[in-house]
């Protein structure tokens, strides 16, 4: 087996069981995966949805680490699942990664949905907070 080869099948099953976590009211927030010559082992991170149908899931792991660290980096901790503007462009506020102290803030991008990682500093001195 190739890279190539257990990328696709990392993403077939992820694609495969968003249904039936969908039913289950759960998501997805992490896939990883290690593979060899004939063997494919995938770790797969899954979360209940937030109940109220929030832009970000305050029940993962950077969601939670937001919430508690938040404050401690000079940050409202009340920023988490909103929108902010930084560089131009519009990004909703959606955790704290802990285990990469150069860019800890997760975001994600409004227009395109994508995961961006971003600094301490670029999240204070946002240009504004839209929502």
């Amino acid at each position: 087996m190739d890279k190539i080869k257990a990328d696709d099948l990392m993403h077939d099953v992820s694609d495969a069981i968003a249904e039936v976590l969908a039913a289950h009211g759960m998501e997805r927030t992490k896939t990883r995966g290690k593979y060899d010559s004939t063997t494919l082992t995938m770790t797969l991170t899954l979360t209940e949805l937030a109940e109220d149908g929030a832009a970000v899931n305050e029940n993962t792991v950077e969601a939670r680490a937001f919430a508690a660290l938040a404050g401690a980096a000079g940050i409202d901790p009340g920023l988490l699942g909103k929108t902010v503007v930084i560089g131009g462009s519009e990004f909703v506020v959606a955790g704290y990664n802990t285990r990469a102290p150069k860019n800890p803030i997760i975001l994600k991008g409004v227009e395109d949905g994508k995961t961006y990682r971003s600094t301490l500093y670029s999240l204070k001195y946002a240009h504004e907070v839209v929502k």
